[in-house]
């Protein structure tokens, strides 16, 4: 917004990067040259938590002010029934109108509605889970597959896995070392999930099983 919407040089920078991705769960290159950017820009500034909103990250210094002071009035001034409807703050949300997101909401949405889009997708679910059952099969190790075949995870673990309580019987630090070795052989596998998607092609998933292989010779 300082420079104005649209701004040239902004938007080549946008496009510059549009190809290799818009929204990622985990942390990138640019975030991190971005926190260091800002770290500099600041002189106070040691270090930086990214959050989703502005109004998100106020709430968190609002919470650790209160918590410091030991004031539990500190968030009343969003309660319309402490300040009344005349004070009452008014929130706005960083994303709320975001138009990239809403188009790549809009576009996602209508290829889903797409004759078989879903059937692909859970047919290439259960590949990853074909090739994860391969790999493990062979280190003699107890391992569950849990989920659905469009979100899933590989859980080292003797007892059913039913809910949340039954995952603390996994072997957590088996299941880091299998993650790691995944990420080792090129597969970004995130602690808890696996998400298939409809881009992985008959490569991507011939390379996936070799990765997978590859981690369980670890276990041995």
């Amino acid at each position: 917004m300082i420079l104005g919407h649209g701004h040239a040089e902004v938007l080549e920078a946008v496009f510059e990067q549009l190809p290799s991705g818009t929204t990622f769960f985990a942390t990138n290159a640019l975030g991190i040259e971005l926190a260091e950017e800002t770290c500099r820009a600041v002189p106070c500034a040691d270090q930086l938590r990214y959050v989703s909103t502005g109004g998100e990250a106020d709430m968190y210094a609002m919470r650790l002010a209160r918590a410091f002071t030991w004031r539990a009035d500190i968030m009343a001034h969003f309660d319309k029934a402490f300040v009344g409807k005349e004070r009452w703050l008014m929130q706005l949300f960083t994303l709320s109108g975001n138009p990239i997101a809403a188009a790549v909401g809009l576009k996602t949405l209508e290829i889903l509605r797409r004759e078989g889009q879903y059937d692909r997708l859970r047919n290439i679910g259960v590949q990853v889970q074909e090739l994860i059952q391969s790999a493990l099969d062979r280190t003699g190790q107890d391992f569950q597959l849990v989920g659905d075949e469009t979100l899933f995870d590989v859980l080292c673990a003797k007892s059913p896995v039913r809910d949340y309580r039954d995952t603390k019987s996994a072997d957590t630090p088996l299941n880091e070392r299998f993650n790691a070795a995944l990420r080792r052989e090129g597969i970004f596998k995130t602690p808890g999930k696996t998400y298939p998607c409809l881009a992985l092609t008959d490569d991507d998933l011939a390379r996936t099983g070799i990765a997978y292989r590859a981690a369980a010779n670890m276990l041995l």
